[in-house]
């Protein structure tokens, strides 16, 4: 049976109509939540496979385009509708699958919460979303589609309201993204006024029809929009403490929706950037910058999940990195298996955390006995984020380290380092979470008693995605994968790249990744240096890293707090007070004293109301004179 635009709507409704049916019929039966949202979502993903496959089929000149009149205002037509190609495709595919594996593993997660249906709700308008900024046919579609994402950040990254904390994260969340988003704004109406028209094909088609002035303010607005999404530098602050939410959420966030919109974004407009070269090479800047300083961050953190969370980040740079260089299918490769093997580690530390009631590894130790299951899981994760053959991660990053070791050898110097600072925080976080004692906190008293593995239904979404985090970087061998993506962009001028397989680069990989791993083993397994790193300990750099470099200080507390706040604020209440009030005031003090005089004149007398009548009339009589004498005198 062909693929119609049928099939493609319900990819996308298919989550939405969950959560509508959740809000409908689990006012007291609240247990249905679970089952109701992974249904919708299993739906989803049976269409984005035959979706996937339909375009293998077609060799990836698959191409689905459907547009219904939304409104028109002035010489402004905006439609609504679908568009597939290959592309679409293969992050409908990824989007759905870790969705459903996150929807089934928060069944056992989440099971003791109160807000159970709540949490599904916003998990499929989540979910729809993303779904709805991939399949968008027009920018306004996917401009709406961002920024309902935004919003459900805010509320499944707050979703624990209770907690200050998770109140704090969420609205810096909300707040950052739609910093960048600004540029999205500006970028939406330069393309418009540019080429009259918000349809991606067309856009892309008509690329060359920009100015230079146009072109760079367009690509500029649009990669400070994925700078937000995609938490780059500076705007990656957000990321870090959107842990607070509940950690399903952390491994959908981090892996398949949210700062996989950002990639996904400049690749869908990736005709437009390559006309810019000035953008390319600020966004290759801004890459490296994102992946060494999260990278050193990731080194200094005790929270397992933050280690992911500036893992995340440092990826995302892989990624800006092979975009800036013009490694398109480089980038997305990234994407895809690093969607794989960041969910796996996302819900492997939900599946400690799950046990031990702790996300610090310092109250951590021995778990490879007791959790025998997310130890080989989180093993396999940690390896292919690490890159090591034949994991997923090696073929991806080798694909954008080689483009770099042929384009700028500085640049290829740098992420070479990458590979080092990841392998180091990687086998630490391993060593200090499932090797030595067990060392649980005060309030842990019954020790290991209550540690133990995860129920089937958390273990076995772990085992699942450790397949493809696995096998999934082998689709490099297949051509067809490069083919989906160049026919995706067919507007593109030499994106392809191809580079030639350099020996020396895995196995210096694999050089880099050892190390990382027994300096690791030498500092936090064996306890050998111990001098050394208490001095390191002490250091003023740190310091620094735990920090955060100041950078979330000087926004907070700099920034916000006495530029916004005290500044700016103190502004407006002198503003408020010294102007508004008075001017409010003014009126309300007029008005009473006119009403003042009309209440004097009410007094109760006929003989005044009548003289005050009779005057009224004479006082009429003339003035219509008087404007009649003049006018007919004229």
């Amino acid at each position: 049976m062909q693929i119609n635009e049928l099939f493609i709507w319900l990819i996308q409704f298919s989550p939405i109509i969950g959560g509508v049916v959740i809000l409908c019929l689990t006012n007291h039966r609240k247990n249905l939540a679970p089952f109701i949202g992974s249904i919708s979502v299993f739906i989803s993903w049976i269409f984005s496979c035959w979706l996937l496959v339909s375009s293998i089929v077609e060799e990836g000149n698959l191409f689905i385009s459907t547009q219904h009149e939304w409104f028109s205002a002035f010489n402004l037509n905006i439609n609504i509708g679908v568009m597939s190609d290959g592309l679409t495709a293969m992050m409908c595919f990824v989007v759905t699958s870790v969705a459903l594996l996150v929807e089934i593993f928060s069944k056992g997660y989440m099971e003791h919460e109160d807000g159970i249906a709540r949490y599904y709700v916003f998990l499929s308008i989540f979910i729809f979303s993303m779904l709805g900024a991939v399949l968008a046919v027009n920018l306004l579609q996917v401009f709406i589609f961002w920024e309902l994402m935004g919003l459900c950040s805010f509320l499944l990254i707050g979703f624990w309201f209770e907690k200050p904390q998770a109140v704090l994260a969420a609205r810096k969340a909300f707040l950052i993204t739609r910093l960048g988003d600004l540029g999205f704004v500006v970028a939406l109406v330069v393309i418009w006024n540019a080429v009259g028209t918000l349809d991606i094909s067309l856009i892309n088609e008509s690329a060359a029809q920009f100015s230079s002035v146009a072109i760079f303010v367009a690509t500029f607005g649009l990669l400070c929009g994925a700078m937000g999404k995609s938490a780059q530098f500076p705007l990656h602050v957000w990321l870090p403490d959107a842990m607070e939410g509940p950690t399903p959420v952390s491994a959908l966030i981090h892996a398949a929706t949210m700062v996989a919109a950002g990639v996904f974004l400049i690749a869908r407009f990736f005709p437009l950037f390559e006309l810019s070269g000035d953008v390319q090479s600020i966004m290759l800047y801004i890459g490296l910058v994102t992946l060494l300083l999260t990278g050193f961050l990731g080194i200094a953190s005790n929270d397992i999940k933050r280690v992911l969370a500036y893992s995340t980040v440092s990826q995302l740079g892989y990624m800006f990195v092979g975009l800036g260089l013009g490694a398109y299918v480089a980038a997305i490769f990234h994407l895809i298996t690093h969607a794989f093997f960041k969910a796996l580690l996302f819900l492997c530390s939900g599946s400690i955390n799950h046990s031990t009631d702790t996300f610090d590894m310092r109250n951590m130790g021995g778990l490879y006995k007791l959790m025998p299951y997310t130890f080989l899981t989180f093993l396999i994760g940690s390896l292919a984020l690490c890159g090591l053959f034949p994991f997923a991660g090696f073929w991806s990053k080798e694909a954008i380290i080689g483009v770099a070791y042929e384009k700028n050898v500085y640049v290829f110097s740098l992420l070479m380092l990458g590979v080092l600072l990841t392998s180091f925080y990687v086998f630490r976080a391993l060593i200090l979470t499932f090797f030595g004692k067990f060392r649980p906190s005060k309030s842990f008293t019954d020790k290991d008693m209550h540690v133990h593995e995860s129920a089937p239904i958390m273990t076995v979404p772990l085992v699942i995605l450790s397949i493809p985090a696995i096998f999934i970087g082998f689709i490099h061998f297949a051509h067809l994968f490069e083919e989906m993506l160049l026919h995706a962009n067919p507007y593109l001028n030499d994106t392809h790249l191809e580079h030639h397989f350099h020996l020396f680069i895995p196995i210096l990989s694999t050089f880099l990744i050892a190390g990382g791993a027994f300096i690791a083993y030498f500092l936090f397994y064996k306890n050998a240096m111990s001098n050394l790193k208490k001095l390191v300990n002490n250091s003023f750099l740190v310091k620094i890293l735990d920090k955060r470099y100041y950078i979330d200080y000087f926004i907070e507390q700099v920034f916000v707090s006495r530029l916004l706040l005290q500044n700016l604020g103190n502004s407006l209440v002198y503003f408020d007070k010294n102007i508004i009030d008075k001017l409010v005031n003014g009126f309300g003090k007029s008005s009473l004293s006119i009403g003042r005089i009309f209440v004097r004149s009410f007094n109760g007398e006929i003989q005044f109301y009548s003289f005050v009548m009779i005057a009224g009339l004479l006082a009429c009589q003339i003035i219509i004179f008087v404007v009649s004498y003049y006018i007919l005198g004229s």
